[in-house]
């Protein structure tokens, strides 16, 4: 699914700086034929035509800008990351060629390189809603899901009106399971696009069916734990499954009572720790979510889940050190492969 969304949403992120005069002299009639011929796919011939205006007009920063963008088409990055430099050289203050150069770095899957180039742009120009959209989805590449939607917060603030950034913020949340908040982010970017045939929007209408699939599920995941809890009000478990459902829907004071409740119930159920420093992760708890994910690890000293989970809440702390020590830890309780990649990810953000 992950791969699917990013193809979708790529598309729209490389933003094309296509009408730009180039004043009246005769380098204009090439520019413009090489608009046409990019606009129609040919880029071979629209270089050909960019060449040539840079040979009659070669200070068009503008120039250089679309022929960086035919080339990286044609994924010949140098040669498109040379033009972009050129476009820096002759103007200083411009964002655009930073935010070109970081969507190179993203088609080459190089996303913290692509990051430092978004926020090179975003320092030249802070109210530019395409560069946070780009940094948006580098940190979903990078599975770092708030900082994603933290970029698409902004950029939406920066442009309400923006159904690719609503949609794209749906995506964020359906991988976090928060199908409620995603299927709201897919009918907004419907509302402002209700007839488009964009793949952003195509991929919006297909996730929010499948994302009223699993809320329709979870909700009746939580119907059946309720009458569960109804007819043997002791049941710990119960309680500790209708928090997890919660905690999906993205509704994480309605879990952490349950998950109170669970424990309560049941002092040493280590799940129920678990989930609850889950929960106060996400609503930013950090101290009441270590102390979760301490007690777990008291009680079962070999959960990968609780070093983990107590490793991301030292890392939005900033506590690098015992960051680290922890995802050390996680790589050794286990051996399975999707695991372990996302321990070594994280590592490799922090080393």
């Amino acid at each position: 699914m992950k791969s699917t969304l990013i193809l979708a949403s790529a598309a729209l992120c490389a933003v094309i700086l296509l009408s730009t005069a180039c004043g009246d002299d005769p380098a204009k009639d090439h520019f413009d034929r090489g608009v046409k011929y990019y606009q129609s796919g040919e880029y071979r011939l629209a270089i050909q035509e960019y060449d040539k205006a840079i040979e009659i007009s070669p200070e068009s920063s503008s120039t250089y800008l679309n022929r960086g963008n035919a080339y990286r088409k044609l994924r010949e990055y140098d040669r498109a990351l040379e033009d972009y430099d050129k476009v820096i050289e002759l103007e200083l203050g411009w964002n655009w060629p930073y935010i070109q150069k970081g969507i190179v770095y993203f088609d080459l899957d190089e996303n913290l390189r692509a990051i430092e180039y978004f926020n090179q742009a975003i320092e030249l120009d802070p109210y530019h809603p395409t560069a946070y959209n780009n940094r948006g989805l580098a940190y979903y590449k990078l599975g770092e899901y708030r900082q994603a939607i933290a970029n698409y917060d902004k950029a939406i603030e920066l442009n309400p009106d923006s159904s690719w950034s609503y949609s794209s913020r749906g995506h964020v949340y359906y991988q976090l399971a928060e199908y409620g908040k995603a299927i709201k982010e897919y009918d907004r970017a419907l509302e402002l696009d209700p007839d488009s045939d964009l793949s952003h929007i195509t991929s919006a209408r297909y996730y929010r069916d499948r994302a009223n699939g699993y809320l329709l599920k979870t909700r009746k995941a939580i119907e059946n734990y309720d009458k569960a809890i109804w007819d043997d009000p002791s049941n710990a478990d119960a309680y500790n499954s209708r928090g997890y459902a919660y905690h999906q829907l993205g509704e994480y004071r309605t879990a952490i009572e349950d998950f109170d409740k669970a424990l309560e119930l049941s002092p040493d159920t280590v799940s129920a720790y678990r989930n609850r420093g889950d929960a106060h992760k996400e609503l930013g708890d950090f101290q009441r979510a270590i102390e979760d994910y301490d007690k777990a690890i008291e009680l079962v000293p070999t959960s990968f889940a609780a070093y983990f989970g107590r490793a991301l809440v030292y890392q939005e702390l900033e506590n690098n050190r015992r960051a680290i020590e922890d995802l050390n830890k996680a790589l050794t309780l286990t051996n399975a492969p999707s695991l372990r990649a996302d321990v070594e990810k994280v590592l490799a953000q922090l080393q």
